[in-house]
């Protein structure tokens, strides 16, 4: 009878320290996101936060993660640490199988997914827009939960709402997990990942980014199919040098199909934060108006907002007939700051196209000489559409 009690109290122990050991081990490694120092397909990045110094990652095609095992790079020097791995250029519309090794206990997470985009060379593509996610964790959660799958994802600022405080931004990651894990995004700066954290440090180390020549992360463009995308900084809207990278851009690109622009603070917006961008009309608008952008995408006032076509070459008060990239054609501008914040109210306004005062995300496609953008809720009930032919 005692032995058996014994053996029983040992199995309880054994049982009791095996689950533990699984559970801690896929808790130690949080936070995981993908970013790309290049397109979605060249240069795709995956990061994670663990309390190890020296993690590694191991990925195959198959769950046999047959194309190795491979060091992490350390991105931090405080623990806990954020890992970088960069893949080698990949198959365009499959799944990649993944696991991570933590170094501090020595042992593997279980087996993660993530499909590729498709081929960079493609015409027919998909990628989707939200922002402003912060303040509100269980609209974000909700919001970013609801998101359809694309080939990327862009983001409009206003992460976090304070920029300089950890903890925010660890209960982002957390409430988005399921976003943030199968979805690679693009990030642009918004005005609050500088709010006490004014050289914008932590909004650096937490995502990898396009270069540029400039050697500043905070812009950047990249090309995809018959497309461009350029992303600015709108908290540094009056910089030259920035201005001068926006112009080249353009003009190396103009023969681009698509032009698109994402910034944070938009140019046209209702009911908060209108004419904040107004000296800028000048010089980024007039750019955007000379070299025919089709969209610019912004964030900031948070709600959905589509302008009518405004084209200030051909008038400043009114809007032109139609959406394009010719000269008698108008940009769209969308705004879509409501994945989480609080919301601001419906827009209204003579630019004003459609608006909506809820939750909210856009989702576009890409079909050759055809563009579909469609905005959806929390509950991806459609709250807008627009098509555009060229």
């Amino acid at each position: 009878m005692r032995k058996l009690s014994v053996i029983m109290i040992f199995m309880s122990a054994s049982v009791l320290t095996f689950g533990q050991n699984h559970v801690n081990q896929d808790s130690l490694i949080s936070e995981i996101r993908f970013g790309s120092k290049a397109t979605p397909l060249k240069g795709l990045t995956i990061t994670w936060k663990s309390p190890g110094k020296t993690d590694s990652i191991q990925w195959g095609y198959t769950d046999n993660f047959e194309k190795g095992k491979f060091a992490a790079y350390q991105k931090t020097e405080k623990n806990p640490y954020f890992f970088n791995y960069t893949f080698p250029d990949l198959l365009p519309d499959t799944v990649i199988f993944y696991s991570v090794f933590n170094s501090l206990s020595k042992q593997w997470t279980h087996k993660y997914k993530f499909r590729t985009s498709v081929s960079d060379k493609s015409t027919h593509f998909t990628f989707t827009v939200l922002g402003d996610s912060r303040t509100r964790l269980d609209a974000w959660h909700m919001l970013s939960s609801s998101v359809r799958r694309a080939n990327f994802s862009i983001f409009v600022g206003d992460i976090v709402s304070r920029g300089g405080s950890i903890k925010k931004w660890d209960n982002w990651f957390k409430y988005g997990e399921k976003y943030l894990s199968q979805n690679l995004v693009y990030h642009t700066p918004g005005n609050h990942e500088y709010y006490g954290d004014p050289e914008n440090s932590n909004y650096k180390n937490m995502f990898v980014y396009p270069e540029n020549s400039n050697n500043n992360n905070f812009y950047y463009y990249f090309k995809f199919g018959n497309a461009v995308f350029i992303c600015l900084n709108s908290e540094d809207a009056g910089d030259t040098t920035q201005f001068n990278w926006l112009i080249k851009t353009l003009e190396i690109n103009e023969s681009a199909k698509w032009k698109f622009v994402w910034l944070h603070k938009p140019f046209y917006t209702s009911p908060s934060h209108a004419r904040e961008m107004d000296k800028y009309y000048d010089t980024w608008w007039k750019a955007f108006d000379m070299y025919g952008v089709d969209v610019i995408f912004a964030g900031h006032t948070h709600n959905y907002q589509r302008t009518i076509p405004i084209n200030r070459e051909i008038c400043t008060t009114e809007g032109v007939e139609s959406y394009g990239s010719l000269p008698y054609q108008g940009r769209c501008q969308i705004v879509t700051g409501g994945a989480g914040a609080p919301l601001a109210g419906k827009g209204t306004g003579w630019f004003i196209a459609s608006s909506r005062n809820c939750l909210n995300y856009v989702f576009v496609e890409v079909i050759e000489d055809t563009l579909k953008i469609r905005a959806f809720n929390e509950k991806n009930i459609l709250i807008d559409k627009l098509t555009i032919v060229k």
